[in-house]
Protein backbone atom coordinates (compact mmCIF):
# COMPACT_ATOMS: atom_id res chain seq x y z
CA UNK A 1 0.00 0.00 0.00
CA UNK A 2 1.26 3.56 -0.79
CA UNK A 3 0.30 6.45 1.56
CA UNK A 4 -0.62 9.77 -0.38
CA UNK A 5 2.55 11.94 -0.38
CA UNK A 6 1.86 14.98 1.92
CA UNK A 7 2.23 17.69 -0.96
CA UNK A 8 -0.78 16.54 -3.02
CA UNK A 9 -4.18 18.82 -3.04
CA UNK A 10 -7.11 16.54 -2.71
CA UNK A 11 -10.90 17.56 -3.04
CA UNK A 12 -13.30 16.41 -0.22
CA UNK A 13 -16.29 15.85 -1.17
CA UNK A 14 -18.72 14.79 2.04
CA UNK A 15 -21.81 12.87 1.45
CA UNK A 16 -24.99 12.08 3.52
CA UNK A 17 -25.35 8.61 3.32
CA UNK A 18 -28.22 8.12 6.30
CA UNK A 19 -30.56 7.46 3.40
CA UNK A 20 -28.11 6.06 0.07
CA UNK A 21 -26.62 2.87 -0.74
CA UNK A 22 -23.00 3.00 -1.68
CA UNK A 23 -23.53 4.16 -4.97
CA UNK A 24 -26.28 6.42 -4.60
CA UNK A 25 -23.20 7.76 -2.41
CA UNK A 26 -20.49 7.92 -5.60
CA UNK A 27 -23.20 9.12 -7.68
CA UNK A 28 -24.49 12.05 -5.19
CA UNK A 29 -20.80 13.16 -5.10
CA UNK A 30 -20.25 13.17 -8.36
CA UNK A 31 -23.38 15.42 -8.75
CA UNK A 32 -21.60 17.83 -6.35
CA UNK A 33 -18.32 17.68 -7.97
CA UNK A 34 -19.37 18.31 -11.81
CA UNK A 35 -21.52 21.04 -10.12
CA UNK A 36 -18.47 22.39 -8.27
CA UNK A 37 -16.24 22.16 -11.62
CA UNK A 38 -19.12 23.76 -13.79
CA UNK A 39 -18.93 26.66 -11.81
CA UNK A 40 -15.31 26.90 -10.29
CA UNK A 41 -13.48 24.88 -12.80
CA UNK A 42 -11.80 28.14 -14.32
CA UNK A 43 -10.69 29.32 -10.38
CA UNK A 44 -6.64 28.79 -10.55
CA UNK A 45 -6.37 26.70 -7.61
CA UNK A 46 -8.96 24.39 -8.55
CA UNK A 47 -7.67 24.25 -12.38
CA UNK A 48 -4.61 23.68 -11.08
CA UNK A 49 -6.02 20.66 -8.91
CA UNK A 50 -7.78 19.42 -12.31
CA UNK A 51 -4.99 19.47 -14.63
CA UNK A 52 -1.82 19.03 -12.59
CA UNK A 53 -0.81 15.12 -12.86
CA UNK A 54 0.27 14.66 -9.33
CA UNK A 55 -3.34 16.12 -8.23
CA UNK A 56 -6.85 15.37 -9.11
CA UNK A 57 -7.35 13.77 -5.68
CA UNK A 58 -10.65 12.83 -4.61
CA UNK A 59 -11.98 11.66 -0.67
CA UNK A 60 -15.28 10.72 -0.05
CA UNK A 61 -16.48 11.18 3.57
CA UNK A 62 -19.57 10.55 5.50
CA UNK A 63 -21.36 13.23 7.30
CA UNK A 64 -24.41 14.44 8.29
CA UNK A 65 -26.76 17.05 6.73
CA UNK A 66 -26.31 19.19 10.05
CA UNK A 67 -22.19 18.45 9.36
CA UNK A 68 -22.13 19.68 5.66
CA UNK A 69 -23.65 22.20 6.55
CA UNK A 70 -20.78 23.70 9.43
CA UNK A 71 -18.34 22.56 6.43
CA UNK A 72 -19.37 24.58 4.23
CA UNK A 73 -20.23 27.54 6.98
CA UNK A 74 -16.45 27.01 7.53
CA UNK A 75 -14.85 27.15 4.55
CA UNK A 76 -17.36 30.36 3.83
CA UNK A 77 -15.44 31.99 6.66
CA UNK A 78 -12.02 30.78 5.04
CA UNK A 79 -12.90 32.81 1.77
CA UNK A 80 -13.06 29.14 -0.12
CA UNK A 81 -15.25 27.65 -2.64
CA UNK A 82 -17.86 24.57 -1.56
CA UNK A 83 -20.85 23.57 -4.05
CA UNK A 84 -23.52 21.75 -2.32
CA UNK A 85 -26.28 19.17 -4.19
CA UNK A 86 -29.76 18.59 -3.20
CA UNK A 87 -31.32 15.37 -4.41
CA UNK A 88 -34.89 16.72 -5.98
CA UNK A 89 -35.93 12.94 -6.10
CA UNK A 90 -35.14 12.76 -2.06
CA UNK A 91 -37.25 16.10 -1.37
CA UNK A 92 -34.36 18.19 -1.77
CA UNK A 93 -31.85 16.54 0.45
CA UNK A 94 -28.85 17.60 0.83
CA UNK A 95 -27.05 14.64 -0.48
CA UNK A 96 -23.35 15.83 -0.88
CA UNK A 97 -20.82 19.10 -0.79
CA UNK A 98 -17.58 19.15 -2.59
CA UNK A 99 -14.74 21.66 -1.59
CA UNK A 100 -12.22 23.03 -3.29
CA UNK A 101 -9.27 21.33 -3.17
CA UNK A 102 -6.73 21.82 -0.20
CA UNK A 103 -2.96 20.57 0.69
CA UNK A 104 -2.94 17.37 2.59
CA UNK A 105 -2.00 18.76 6.13
CA UNK A 106 -5.04 21.44 5.67
CA UNK A 107 -7.15 18.64 4.65
CA UNK A 108 -6.49 16.43 7.72
CA UNK A 109 -7.46 19.44 10.16
CA UNK A 110 -10.46 20.42 8.58
CA UNK A 111 -11.91 16.47 7.77
CA UNK A 112 -9.70 14.33 9.80
CA UNK A 113 -12.81 13.82 12.15
CA UNK A 114 -15.04 12.21 9.18
CA UNK A 115 -14.97 8.40 8.03
CA UNK A 116 -14.33 7.76 4.68
CA UNK A 117 -17.09 6.03 2.31
CA UNK A 118 -15.52 2.60 1.40
CA UNK A 119 -15.48 1.84 -2.46
CA UNK A 120 -15.50 -1.00 -3.92
CA UNK A 121 -13.10 -2.12 -6.95
CA UNK A 122 -14.36 -1.26 -10.50
CA UNK A 123 -12.58 -1.30 -14.19
CA UNK A 124 -9.68 -3.35 -12.13
CA UNK A 125 -8.43 -0.42 -10.07
CA UNK A 126 -8.67 0.55 -6.05
CA UNK A 127 -10.19 4.21 -5.70
CA UNK A 128 -9.48 4.54 -1.55
CA UNK A 129 -9.49 1.98 1.09
CA UNK A 130 -9.11 3.22 4.96
CA UNK A 131 -8.34 2.27 8.42
CA UNK A 132 -11.44 4.03 9.75
CA UNK A 133 -10.66 6.74 11.32
CA UNK A 134 -9.62 8.89 8.25
CA UNK A 135 -6.49 10.28 9.42
CA UNK A 136 -4.91 6.30 8.46
CA UNK A 137 -5.68 6.00 5.05
CA UNK A 138 -3.95 4.50 1.84
CA UNK A 139 -4.41 5.16 -1.95
CA UNK A 140 -3.91 1.73 -3.63
CA UNK A 141 -3.07 1.51 -7.39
Amino acid sequence: MLQAPPDYKKMYILVNKSKLTLAQCAVQAGHSVAEFMGIFGQDENVNDWCFNDKHRTMIMLSATETQMEKMMSIFDDLGMKHQAFREPDLDNLLTSVAFEPVWNEQGKELFGKFNLIWLDLWDGRCIIYSVVPFRSFYVLF
